[in-house]
């Protein structure tokens, strides 16, 4: 998933399992994205399109998108 938007539900036993994991996995290219979806990878659920409009997607398939129903426009460089 793209951590530009990104949502769960904090707990203590999860921000402290965070620490602890980032202490020991090696760097990434896409930092904070790689640990993210490494360590949410089993639990991850997608949010609605609607709440994360790449706008990439905007320009390559316009088509495919209801931009009157859009709650959140991601900018991000690549999509």
């Amino acid at each position: 998933f793209n951590a530009g938007m990104f949502v769960y539900e904090p707990s203590l036993p999860t921000y402290y399992n965070l620490l602890e994991t980032l202490k020991v996995v090696s760097p990434t290219p896409f930092a904070e994205q790689d640990f993210l979806n490494m360590y949410f990878k089993d639990i991850y659920k997608p949010i609605p399109p609607v709440y994360n409009l790449v706008l990439a997607m905007l320009w390559r398939h316009p088509e495919n998108i209801e931009l009157n129903k859009a709650k959140v426009v991601h900018y991000c460089a690549a999509g």
